[in-house]
Order: structure tokens, then C-alpha cells, then sequence
């Protein structure tokens, strides 16, 4: 059964790397063959297959990240929706920004955030001071510096919580594989010390910095 599993799951990310970034009917038709396979088995592929883009932290680490996070969370840069599906039994309301539309789709048909909005990261169409954490999870190295740290006001501005994290190794988006689209590519490094400028405090996990503000200092247990 375990070598079935890994040849359907092989498959399944196989399928899923060539048709996710399609722009076609038929990819959208796929995605919902996916996205009903994978509520009606229990080997959840997406969540799996998600996790892998986000393998920078490990479950210990997950578990710190999400210890932090409040009742209201802006998941900024949302992506195939990871960080929703795991906070979605948890109570809490989370709403998810991304630009790109295959993500936003895939999220809509997973229902892993209360709500979803294709916007862009560095002018986010949120009133200020509407939520208790805005996360922006190895996201912010994905556009220049002037955006990133357009980013990191628009998050202090949303919310008095805000985490960010980002690869700590500059080389670490050299070797992507061709079908990676070129919104997945690195366009800035950022160091401990550019968080620390604005303000924030940061602490290495996993392969990653994890700059924080939080206002609740007693739950800030990584620093």
C-alpha cells in the first residue's frame, strides 16, 4: 500500500506542477478533480504537496509560528493556502491576499480562508487596525526592496501583530526547476539587520529569519 501511495502521490504532484499556473479551462477543470479527490481521501495531497513549498520550517517550528498568531489573521501571500487549511479548524477567521489567480482559485475551491482578495502585498485594501496578526510568510523576498518595505508598513498599518519570514541563505532560490513560474523567483535578500531597522525583532528558525512585532509581549517566547 505505501508504494501505491507514493506512485499516486508522485502522480498527483506531477499533474498538479503542469496544470496549477494554466490559465486554461481545462486546468480549472483539473483543479476541481483535485481538489474533490483530495477532500474525498484522506491522504490530503494539497495540504502535503503545500507543505513542501514551505519546507524552510519544521513542525516544531510551525507550532512556535502559530502560537503567536491571534483570532483575526491576514495571510498575506497566500499561495496554494497552507497556513489557512492549518488554521482553519482552529476558530480563527483568516483572510488571504495574493495576486496570482490559479492560487486564489485553487484557495476558493479548498474554502480554506473565510474570505480571499487578489491584491497586491505592498498596497493592501484593508482598513487599518482590522486584524490581530498579518503574516507574510516567505513572501516578502519575492519583490524588490522599495515593495518590501512598502509591505512592512502597509502590515504594521493592518494589524499591531506582524510576522515575516524569509530565506536566511541568499542561494537558496538559485536552482528552481524550469516549470517554477517567475513569480516564484527571489527579486531581494534581506538580512536580520534590515528587519531590526524597522523596528522589528527577529530570530533565525528552521532555514529562515522570522522578523516579528508582537504586542502581546508575553507570548513572544522565540526572542
Amino acid at each position: 500500500m505505501s508504494v501505491l501511495k507514493s506512485l499516486v502521490r508522485y502522480s498527483f504532484f506531477s499533474s498538479y506542477k503542469l496544470f496549477m499556473t494554466r490559465e486554461r479551462k481545462y486546468a480549472n477543470c483539473f483543479l476541481r478533480i483535485v481538489v474533490a479527490v483530495d477532500g474525498l481521501s484522506n491522504f490530503n495531497f494539497l495540504r502535503e504537496f503545500a507543505r513542501r513549498q514551505h519546507d524552510a520550517f519544521g513542525l516544531k517550528d510551525e507550532k512556535q509560528i502559530l502560537g503567536l498568531i491571534g483570532n483575526r489573521v491576514l495571510d498575506i501571500g497566500s499561495g496554494m493556502g497552507y497556513w489557512g487549511l492549518l488554521l482553519r479548524n482552529s476558530g480563527r477567521k483568516t483572510v488571504a491576499i495574493e495576486i496570482s489567480k490559479p492560487y486564489l482559485r485553487l484557495t476558493k475551491m479548498l474554502g480554506a480562508y473565510y474570505a480571499v482578495i487578489r491584491a497586491s502585498a505592498d498596497t493592501l485594501p484593508i482598513k487599518s487596525n482590522c486584524f490581530d496578526t498579518a503574516v507574510a510568510l516567505e513572501i516578502i523576498e519575492h519583490v524588490n526592496k522599495q515593495d518590501g518595505l512598502s509591505l512592512i508598513r502597509e502590515m504594521k498599518r493592518v494589524s499591531s501583530c506582524i510576522m515575516i519570514s524569509t530565506p536566511s541563505d541568499p542561494s537558496s532560490n538559485l536552482d528552481l526547476p524550469k516549470w517554477v513560474p517567475e513569480s516564484e523567483r527571489h527579486l531581494s535578500y534581506w538580512t536580520e539587520k534590515d528587519f531590526q531597522a524597522e523596528g522589528l525583532k527577529t530570530s533565525i528558525i528552521g532555514d529562515s529569519i522570522l522578523a516579528v512585532q508582537v504586542e502581546n509581549k508575553k507570548k513572544h517566547g522565540l526572542f
